[in-house]
């Protein structure tokens, strides 16, 4: 039985599908221990009250936190990203710099009282 998040993937065309998927094994690297559902119609992933979701936009593909101060480290190295008020939106021909966005994976899924890796 596939999951709604691996329904929501397979319907996805590439190359989209695998930009999210690259995005989604970011994530799960960073935290291999988060909590995986659809929260908002977007793969979502949590630990405790912590959250980053993964959606495919018409015009580019987004990574929201559920805290924008964990973008402005990820804003001042990427200024040609565009990102919003807590969510970064990657154009197809944008960089996915895995150091850089596992950083704010991990600044957002864990508290400063988690430990992670």
């Amino acid at each position: 039985m596939t999951s709604p998040i691996q329904n929501y993937i397979d319907a996805l065309p590439q190359p989209r599908r695998t930009r999210i998927l690259t995005l989604q094994n970011m994530i799960l690297e960073a935290a291999p221990d988060a909590t995986k559902d659809m929260y908002f119609k977007m793969p979502s992933y949590h630990i405790g009250e912590q959250w980053v979701a993964i959606v495919s936009q018409k015009f580019y593909i987004s990574l929201y936190t559920c805290n924008p101060n964990n973008l402005q480290k990820f804003r001042d190295a990427f200024p040609h990203i565009r990102t919003g008020q807590g969510c970064i939106n990657f154009k197809d021909k944008d960089e996915l710099s895995e150091s850089a966005i596992k950083e704010v994976i991990l600044a957002s899924l864990y508290t400063k009282e988690q430990e992670y890796g």
